[in-house]
Formats: structure tokens, C-alpha cells, sequence
């Protein structure tokens, strides 16, 4: 609550001098004085629990990830050779913030192989951007970065690079020689 105030300490002013100017038109009868002030009130509290919710929704994702740090897991590729790591939220797409500041709390460096990196001649390249249309990237072998730690989050396709693997390592990790 306090990093809220700190952080929006203009909302709860508002609020409060919204507040007593519709009680002051009200009390010296100026009904056209409260109701435009009223509405005033009615959309600084709007704002406030939109970013109310928005800082509860940000501190639970950053709490929860702090809590319970992502490991590697086994990777087991659908049909398609798609796969998504078990314990990676399933953020939205206007979820930027919520993302990121998971990625932070998990102290996570990304580093993110393309399939349009790879030759024409590679059958998941042929049979992605081929003429008929098939998505299966099965055959792709993303390829790991350089260096220790590394494991992949997701293989999955996006709307500007196609399929894309999304590899992460602990930021402590680099060059210590852990496990991949």
C-alpha cells in the first residue's frame, strides 16, 4: 500500500478535493457546482482502482515468481513442435509489464532463436514458409546460445518472426559452469 501512495500520491489527493468540493457546492446549493464535481470524483476514483488493480496485479505476479523460481524442465513438443515451459504464466498480449516484471523477479536473461535464421533449405523452413501451408516445425532443433545455463521457456509462433524458441538462464549463472 505505502509503494502505491508513494508511487500515485495524487490519486487519494484528488480524490479527497473532488470530495469536499462536491460537499461545499452541495451545502451553498449550487447544484450544477456538485454535479460537475461529482463527476470529477466518479473519474479520479475510476483511476485510482485502475491503478490500484494494476499495482495488485504487478506486486502478486512479482511475489509469486519470487516465491517459486522457474528450473528446466522437459521439453515435450506437441504435433506441431510447439511447446511451452509448465510454469511460464500465460500473459496476453497488452501484459508487457506483467511479463517483465516476472522476467525480473525471476532474474532471467533471454536470449531467442528464429527459424528464419536457419537455411532454405531446412525442412521445418521449407514446411513452415512452403506452398502448402504446413506449420509443423517439428524438425527444427532450436540452437542453445553460447554459454552455461541455458534452457528453453517456449518454441512457439509469433505474428512478426514466425516460430521463435525463447531460451532463459539465470542472470547469476553466466560462465559458472552450471548445468544445462
Amino acid at each position: 500500500m505505502r509503494r502505491f501512495l508513494i508511487a500515485n500520491w495524487t490519486l487519494p489527493l484528488s480524490i479527497l478535493a473532488w470530495t469536499s468540493s462536491v460537499l461545499a457546492a452541495a451545502v451553498l446549493n449550487q447544484p450544477i457546482h456538485a454535479f460537475v464535481a461529482l463527476a470529477a470524483l466518479v473519474c479520479v476514483g475510476g483511476l485510482t482502482w485502475h491503478a490500484w488493480r494494476q499495482h495488485m496485479s504487478t506486486s502478486t505476479v512479482t511475489e509469486a515468481s519470487a516465491a517459486h523460481q522457474v528450473q528446466a524442465a522437459p521439453i515435450q513438443r506437441d504435433e506441431e513442435g510447439y511447446w511451452t515451459h509448465p510454469a511460464y504464466p500465460p500473459f496476453d498480449e497488452g501484459q508487457g509489464a506483467e511479463a517483465a516484471a516476472w522476467f525480473k523477479a525471476q532474474e532471467l536473461e533471454t536470449s531467442i532463436a528464429y527459424l528464419e535464421s536457419e537455411s532454405e533449405e531446412h525442412p521445418a523452413v521449407v514446411a513452415y514458409w512452403g506452398d502448402d501451408g504446413d506449420s509443423n516445425i517439428s524438425a527444427w532443433q532450436p540452437p542453445r546460445p553460447a554459454g552455461d545455463g541455458w534452457f528453453a521457456l517456449s518454441i512457439h509462433d509469433t505474428e512478426d518472426w514466425g516460430p521463435v524458441c525463447v531460451w532463459v538462464r539465470r542472470k547469476a549463472e553466466q560462465g559458472n559452469g552450471a548445468e544445462r
